[in-house]
């Protein structure tokens, strides 16, 4: 009997959240705000922080608009480069606050179909 596979939750953290978090860093960094004071203005942990940073948690909407306020940032310059237009190990992106560089998930090759010259992945 063949295992299934999982399928991915749609709570599992995405490119896009590694994305928001190293834009949250690197805001956070330029204006010399520890984790622990970030965490205090929003009112969670430092921990929650650095996950969020680390793109490890996803970041609702809500939270990401207080992160906003609080790094002094508009919502848009969270999204300013589309971080899954890339596909490679390590991406690197540049934005109002200069380059960083996140590491971009690759799907397995079983997955990769090509089609009209371009390679599309299929969900797992």
């Amino acid at each position: 009997m063949k295992k299934t596979k999982r399928k991915k939750s749609p709570r599992t953290p995405s490119t896009v959240d590694a994305y928001i978090g190293a834009r949250m860093r690197e805001r956070r960094r330029a204006l010399g705000i520890t984790q622990e004071r970030l965490g205090e203005l929003l009112g969670v942990t430092f921990q929650q922080v650095q996950k969020y940073e680390k793109g490890a948690n996803r970041v609702s909407a809500a939270r990401l608009f207080e992160i906003c306020k609080a790094l002094d940032v508009t919502l848009a310059s969270m999204f300013e480069d589309n971080p899954t237009a890339c596909h490679g190990s390590r991406t690197r992106l540049t934005g109002t606050f200069g380059p960083i560089e996140i590491a971009v998930p690759r799907a397995p090759p079983s997955t990769a179909v090509k089609r009209h010259g371009q390679t599309r992945f299929n969900v797992v």
